[in-house]
C-alpha cells in the first residue's frame, strides 16, 4: 500500500511562495502522475553543491562511525583525532564518478577525448576536489572538537495537519501511514546534525556552494524556511529543540573570462571556474637560473617591515594564469596521490580559509515555526483542491477523447492515459483556463536575466512545442530527490525517471 501523506518540501514551498506559483504547479504537480516536469539537461553539467556535499557526507559519516567519542578515561576533552587520508581521498573519488555519471547521461561521455570536454572534466574536478580537501583541512577538525556527528542526510518526514489521530509531529511516517493518514508530510534532510561534548546540544549544520561571498549571500539565511522548519524531524527523533544553526558556505568562483586591461571588461578566453582550486599563476623556468614557480594569487596584502604598515603586493607581468593541473608531476609522492591534493594541502591556511564562509551561529526561529505549518496548511490545500479540479477536468476531457461505456469521463479500454494526457488533456483550452485561474503566473520569467530565466519561459509565453512539453523533447518527467517521495512513487507503480537528466536548481539560479 502506498502512501497518502501529501508530500512537500523547502523547495517547493519557496518557489511557490517566492517565486512563481505557476512555476512549482509544472515543476512539482503537473503530468498524469503529479510529479511535475522539468527541463532537460543540454548543456555540458558544472558540478554543483550536490557533488560537494557527496564528498563531505561520505568523510562525515566515516567520523559518525569511527569518532563516537574524543574523551579520555576521566572526561577531559582530547584533541580531535585526524580523518585518514584515504577516506577523504575515497569519498573524493565517489562524489567525482557520481559527477561524471551526470555528465554522461547528459550525452557528453562521447565526447570525453575533445579537448574542450576534458578541460571542463578536469576543472570541475579539481573544484570538487580542492573544496573538499579544503573544509576538512580547515573546519572539519573544530566541528570534530565541538562535538560528535549524529546523522548525516538524514532523509525523513515530519508529519503535520494529521487526520489518523496521532497528532501533529508525533510518531513517524510510517505510524501515520499505517493509519491512513491525509497530513502534510515535510521532507527534512540536514546536512548534518551535531552534539557538542560539553553541553549536549544539538546544532544543524549546511553545507551551500556559491559563486562569490556578499551580502546577497550572507544576509539571508537567518530568516530563511530552512533555518527553522528543516530541523523539525531530528527535533522529534531526540525529543530535544536545535539550539544553534550553522551554513558553511563553500565558494566556487564566478565562472567567465578573463580580465582585459585593454577593454576593461572579462573578455579574454573561453569561460573558466574562477577558482584558486583550479587555477593560479605560473613564472615559467629560465634555466639554469631560476626555476618555475607558483603562486595562488595575484595580488595580496602583507605588513612592510620597514614602514610596519599593511601594503598591497601584486605578481609581476611575467606571472600568467595556469590551470593546477599542470603543476610539475614531481610534486606527487607516497603521500600525496593527486596534484588538487597537494595543492589544497600546499596553500596557506589563511588562503584556503578565504574560499570558505562560516555563518552563525543562529538562534532557531521558533516562533516562525507554528505559523509556517499552519500557513502551509491552508495553502497546502488550496493547492490541492485546485489540483483535484484539474484532475477530474483531465479525466472529462480523456473521456471525450478515447470515450468508454461507462459515460463521459470514462476512458475506452487499452488506451495509454498518460501518453493521452499530454495529447488532449495539456493542450486544452479549457484545462489551460483553469490552470491560470488556481495557479497564476508571477511573471519573474527572468529575475536574474536571460542566461538564468525560469525553466518554464516557452511553456508559460506558448513557444513552439508548448503543446507538447514531453513530446518536444525540451522537458522530461521530473526525478524527485527526495528519498521519501522516489519511495512514494516506486509504491504507486510509476515508473521513476532516470538520474541526472534535468537541469539542477544552481543551473537556473
Amino acid at each position: 500500500m502506498s502512501s497518502i501523506l501529501w508530500l512537500i518540501d523547502r523547495s517547493r514551498v519557496a518557489d511557490g511562495r517566492g517565486f512563481c506559483l505557476h512555476s512549482r504547479v509544472l515543476n512539482y504537480h503537473i503530468g498524469p502522475h503529479g510529479y511535475g516536469i522539468q527541463m532537460k539537461g543540454t548543456r555540458f553539467p558544472l558540478a554543483t553543491g550536490t557533488a560537494y556535499h557527496a564528498a563531505l557526507a561520505t568523510v562525515l559519516e566515516w567520523c559518525q562511525d569511527h569518532l563516537q567519542s574524543i574523551e579520555d578515561t576521566e572526561g577531559h576533552l582530547l584533541n580531535s583525532p585526524c580523518v585518514p587520508s584515504v577516506v577523504v581521498r575515497g569519498a573524493i573519488q565517489s562524489a567525482q564518478s557520481a559527477y561524471y555519471q551526470q555528465v554522461a547521461a547528459r550525452g557528453f561521455a562521447y565526447m570525453a577525448d575533445q579537448p574542450a570536454i576534458q578541460q571542463l572534466l578536469t576543472e570541475q574536478n579539481y573544484l570538487i576536489e580542492g573544496l573538499t580537501w579544503a573544509w576538512i583541512l580547515e573546519v572539519l577538525p573544530e566541528v570534530l572538537r565541538r562535538g560528535r556527528i549524529l546523522e548525516v542526510e538524514h532523509d525523513d518526514t515530519y508529519v503535520f495537519g494529521c487526520t489518523c489521530g496521532l497528532s501533529d509531529g508525533v510518531g513517524s511516517k510510517a505510524d501515520h501511514e499505517a493509519r491512513d493518514c491525509h497530513g502534510i508530510g515535510w521532507m527534512c534532510k540536514p546536512d548534518f546534525i551535531l552534539e557538542t561534548w560539553e553541553t549536549r546540544e544539538l546544532e544543524y549544520h549546511e553545507f551551500k556552494g556559491t559563486g562569490q561571498d556578499g551580502p546577497s549571500f550572507r544576509d539571508k539565511w537567518e530568516v530563511m524556511i530552512q533555518m527553522f522548519a528543516a530541523t523539525l524531524d531530528a527535533e522529534r527523533r531526540y525529543g530535544k529543540p536545535i539550539q544553534s544553526i550553522y551554513v558553511h558556505g563553500l565558494l566556487k568562483g564566478k565562472r567567465g573570462q578573463e580580465y582585459n586591461p585593454e577593454s576593461g571588461k572579462y573578455d579574454v578566453g573561453p569561460d573558466r571556474q574562477n577558482s584558486i582550486f583550479c587555477y593560479a599563476y605560473r613564472k615559467p623556468a629560465n634555466p639554469p637560473m631560476e626555476r618555475e614557480e607558483w603562486a595562488a594569487q595575484y595580488q595580496w596584502q602583507e605588513l612592510d617591515e620597514k614602514s610596519g604598515q599593511v601594503v598591497n603586493r601584486r605578481l609581476g607581468k611575467v606571472w600568467k594564469k595556469a590551470p593546477i593541473w599542470e603543476l610539475p608531476d614531481g610534486v606527487l609522492t607516497p603521500e600525496v596521490e593527486s596534484k588538487a591534493e597537494y595543492w589544497a594541502k600546499w596553500l596557506p591556511s589563511e588562503v584556503r580559509r578565504k574560499q570558505l564562509v562560516l555563518l552563525g551561529p543562529y538562534s532557531r526561529q521558533e516562533i516562525m515555526v507554528p505559523g509556517f505549518l499552519e500557513e502551509c496548511q491552508g495553502e497546502e490545500g488550496r493547492i490541492q483542491q485546485g489540483l483535484w479540479e484539474l484532475y477530474e477536468l483531465g479525466q472529462t476531457i480523456l473521456g471525450e477523447a478515447y470515450p468508454g461505456d461507462g459515460g463521459p469521463s470514462t476512458i475506452a479500454e487499452g488506451v495509454d492515459s498518460a501518453a493521452a494526457w499530454w495529447e488532449v488533456v495539456w493542450p486544452d483550452p479549457r484545462f489551460q483556463s483553469l490552470l491560470q485561474r488556481h495557479f497564476p503566473r508571477s511573471y519573474e520569467c527572468r529575475r536574474f536575466g536571460l542566461k538564468y530565466a525560469c525553466q518554464f519561459e516557452d511553456v508559460c509565453f506558448r513557444r513552439e512545442g508548448w503543446d507538447q512539453p514531453i513530446g518536444s523533447g525540451k522537458y522530461i518527467l521530473r526525478r524527485p530527490h527526495h528519498a521519501p517521495e522516489l519511495l512514494q512513487m516506486q509504491e504507486r507503480g510509476i515508473p521513476i525517471p532516470a538520474e541526472g537528466m534535468g537541469v539542477t536548481s544552481e543551473e537556473l539560479e
